[in-house]
């Protein structure tokens, strides 16, 4: 069974902001890749052609291979500060203290990131840290050995392996990126199609019918209930009636928040409506 994510009241559809080519350079450039986010891979300057990569669920640098989504991350922007997601595994990055190399897991540290102060020129290279001062031990860091480490950001005389370049992966596919970040879901529905509705913040829950009462709640996932099953019926555009397989019920519209969903013979119409975070597979609804 096919899965999208789901809430009522809000379905968000992935959408995007993507990278383009600029003219900028220096910090101009640097700050344009900030702002706009998108999928970069995160070159390190310790050693010509080496990159970020997620590698047995640590963080190392490797020689860049431009197959490899493993080397590619996505960058989520969370108030003045990132998370770091790979483009391979969904992972997020997550500090570890000095000398383990840095992790991947499914939620994730905000780092901060700014424009180095070892440019020079119209380089280009930031530091990374999970301090907003870019304090103490905070930095990350190549090390010898090519693990991702926090450390001093230039506390050593070579003050290479704390310095990164945001290279935009723009010849990845972005399809194959999506499907990554979101294994089993759809980023776009079908009409006709028979789905889980799966909430975006719990996601071991699914919309199910309680069949004697025509009332709708998240439940967790149960076999052969095909009251957790729903057919999307096209009603035009971007709209569709939510139609229990067990039933064969609607969703009603409901008047305002707080109020419980139920289903009837004729049901509502809702609108799938695209979000602005184009690696995401969540869909808001409307009505």
């Amino acid at each position: 069974m096919k899965h999208f994510f789901l809430t009522l009241l809000s379905i968000v559809l992935a959408l995007s902001v993507g990278t383009t080519a600029h003219a900028q350079t220096g910090q101009a450039l640097v700050n344009q890749y900030l702002q706009s986010g998108g999928v970069f891979r995160i070159v390190g300057n310790r050693t010509a052609n080496y990159v970020m990569q997620e590698y047995n669920g640590a963080t190392r640098t490797a020689p860049l291979s431009v197959t490899d989504y493993s080397q590619a991350w996505v960058l989520r922007k969370s108030g003045n500060g990132f998370y770091l997601q790979n483009a391979a595994t969904g992972h997020y990055l997550k500090e570890k203290d000095y000398p383990t190399p840095q992790a991947l897991t499914n939620d994730g540290t905000l780092f901060y990131i700014k424009y180095s102060a070892n440019n020079t020129g119209n380089s280009t290279f930031v530091t990374i840290s999970t301090k907003a001062d870019f304090s103490d031990k905070s930095c990350l860091h190549d090390d010898a050995q090519h693990n991702v480490v926090k450390w001093y950001a230039g506390a050593s005389q070579d003050n290479t392996p704390s310095d990164w370049t945001l290279q935009p992966a723009t010849d990845l596919n972005e399809a194959t990126i999506v499907g990554n970040l979101n294994p089993g879901y759809v980023p776009t529905p079908v009409a006709g199609t028979y789905y889980y509705l799966v909430n975006k913040s719990y996601r071991d829950r699914v919309m199910t019918e309680a069949v004697g009462t025509s009332t709708v709640a998240a439940k967790a996932v149960q076999a052969n209930n095909f009251a957790q099953v729903w057919q999307l019926v096209s009603k035009g555009g971007k709209d569709y009636a939510l139609v229990n397989v067990l039933t064969g019920k609607r969703i009603n519209n409901v008047g305002g928040l707080s109020q419980e969903y139920t289903t009837s013979t004729n049901g509502g119409t809702f609108t799938l409506a695209k979000f602005n975070d184009k690696w995401t597979a969540t869909l808001h609804t409307g009505r």
